[in-house]
């Protein structure tokens, strides 16, 4: 669950580095614009099939598909050098967001007891609420350090490893 937690830091603080890439390289403010509404889009496609996902795909899958998609999304996004390849990749990316994170959060309710359920959900967000800015934080010094494409790959690796550690 913890891991849950610094991969969704990771991956929202790639979508900032990138967001502010995009709105520095090309076009600017529209530019940007257009990628956070990929994102929002692709989020609001998964959700209408979230339902359909969760009730005819095995929970596992879901869970593997979810992170699988992050992680490639975000790698492939890095390294378009075109504004609509990385919108694509992202939007692709999101597409098992809703049905993944209700099957995590089915799994969170299955092996967390009822008393200890709403202890934990809230460590859970204050992990995430701690986590997101300090990791966004550092996504933005070493992309002015390191550049974009170096802080990026390391953001993905981040989110690969982080999955595989939640996969277990």
């Amino acid at each position: 669950m913890l891991s849950s937690a610094t991969t969704f830091a990771c991956f929202n603080a790639f979508l900032l580095i990138t967001v502010l890439d995009i709105s520095h390289d090309t076009k600017g403010v529209l530019s940007a614009a257009l990628m956070s509404s990929s994102v929002s889009v692709g989020v609001l496609v998964g959700s209408v099939i979230a339902s359909l996902v969760v009730q005819r795909v095995p929970g596992g899958i879901v869970v593997v598909a979810f992170y699988l998609l992050m992680a490639v999304g975000s790698l492939g996004a890095a390294f378009a050098s075109q504004t609509v390849v990385r919108m694509a990749f992202l939007f692709a990316s999101l597409l098992v967001f809703p049905a993944g994170n209700a099957v995590v959060g089915g799994f969170q309710t299955l092996l967390v007891n009822k008393e200890n359920l709403g202890k934990v959900s809230a460590g859970m967000g204050v992990i995430g609420m701690a986590v997101g800015p300090v990791v966004s934080a550092l996504a933005g010094l070493g992309s002015e350090r390191l550049g974009y494409t170096a802080i990026s790959f390391i953001l993905t690796a981040s989110i690969a490893v982080l999955a595989l550690s939640a996969l277990r």
